[in-house]
């Protein structure tokens, strides 16, 4: 038979109990979710080991299309890039971007682009800026400039070097 002051002593052992297991702080070799402490600094680096979801690819993705500008009624290229990780994941990128339009097909020439657009994904708000949600790929809108009316074929040309070192280049003709 209970004694009932036994039954509330019970209890409240069982609430001290979970009350202290709650509020234990993590193992030493754990760290917390958006702890980026023991990044050392480097990109990409975590624990001495480097971050898995660095690009590891890029593609010209095959949505880059000519459109005519709504608000100009213009040709412009709708050029989008698109980066996978080592598990072959779309991901984000940072990192300095040229975009280069030929007549040629580039290959490895040196050839002078009919024209040419940079953008800096390493500030946050341009990043933001040409990130597309939907697609998940980098969306830049790219006005032709005294180019339009020139024959094809056109090649679009992108490079990217990544904030981690990485380089990345690829090819894509558009007309």
């Amino acid at each position: 038979m209970r004694v009932p002051g036994q039954t509330i002593l019970t209890a409240a052992l069982l609430v001290a109990a979970c009350c202290a297991l709650v509020g234990c702080p993590p193992r030493e070799e754990e760290t917390p979710p958006g702890d980026n402490s023991g990044t050392g600094g480097e990109a990409g680096a975590a624990g001495g080991r480097e971050w898995l979801f660095w690009p590891r690819s890029m593609r010209i993705h095959p949505a880059t299309m000519i459109r005519e500008d709504r608000d100009t009624g213009l040709p412009m290229i709708e050029a989008r890039l698109e980066f996978r990780d080592q598990l072959d994941h779309l991901t984000k990128a940072m990192g300095e971007v040229r975009l280069e339009l030929h007549h040629h097909d580039p290959g490895e020439s040196d050839d002078q682009p009919l024209q040419l657009w940079n953008a800096d994904l390493r500030d946050l708000a341009e990043n933001r800026l040409h990130w597309d949600h939907v697609t998940e790929t980098y969306l830049f809108r790219l006005a032709l400039e005294d180019v339009a009316d020139q024959p094809g074929p056109w090649f679009l040309r992108a490079f990217v070097l990544s904030s981690d070192g990485r380089r990345f280049r690829e090819v894509m003709r558009v007309k």
